[in-house]
């Protein structure tokens, strides 16, 4: 899938926190680099079971939508154990999840809209 094909980005939509368990062993999403609503994904680790436990920056307008574009590129997401979904108040990141490549053009592009 090519950035954006399946997912309208035109509209000034919210920025969403997300965090799930990736139960599968390969948790890199199906396509590289995923949807353009996937502003960045990490892995943060992994559980007790070795599953993956992953976080994105979602664009989206509800929880509910964060979590059905990251099914997109993780369809294994759908009926995931989420760990958290949150509302964003600004596009700035902890020296954990650093940027590079396409999620660094991604928040530089989406930080020139931020109020």
């Amino acid at each position: 899938m090519s950035e954006g094909a399946a997912v309208k980005t035109d509209a000034r939509r919210g920025w969403w926190w997300v965090s799930w368990v990736q139960s599968t062993k390969d948790f890199r999403p199906m396509t590289d680099p995923p949807n353009a609503t996937i502003l960045g994904w990490w892995c943060t680790g992994f559980d007790a079971e070795e599953r993956a436990i992953l976080c994105a920056a979602v664009l989206a307008k509800t929880e509910r939508d964060a979590k059905r574009n990251v099914a997109i590129d993780w369809p294994e997401s759908r009926g995931a154990e989420w760990r958290f979904s949150q509302p964003l108040e600004s596009l700035e990141l902890s020296d954990r999840f650093p940027l590079k490549g396409w999620a660094k053009e991604r928040f530089e592009r989406e930080r020139g809209g931020q109020p």
